[in-house]
């Protein structure tokens, strides 16, 4: 049986969210300007690359950025966490 396509992480959805204000959005800026100052820049990549988890309250920031609700978002961080703790376990 064929895999179906990956599903969409939190890292892609903190990576989208950046890329689609535009290209002048760094990782920098985006965590200064839209974000405002409430990560650190490196811990943003992190999140990006998929290294660490962001924390609630900073979901909950980029939902609001993204116009949607944060439930959703939210969702998603709690299946990485559970998925991230298994493999672990394994």
């Amino acid at each position: 049986m064929a895999a179906g396509p990956a599903r969409k992480g939190i890292k892609d959805v903190f990576y989208e969210t950046r890329v689609a204000m535009g290209r002048e959005y760094t990782v920098r800026r985006f965590a200064e300007e839209v974000l405002g100052k409430t990560i650190d820049p490196v811990m943003l990549g992190y999140i990006e690359k998929g290294k660490r988890f962001p924390s609630e309250a900073l979901v909950r920031r980029v939902a609001a950025v993204r116009k949607q609700d944060a439930h959703e978002l939210l969702a998603i961080l709690w299946r990485d966490r559970t998925v991230h703790a298994f493999k672990r376990e394994l």
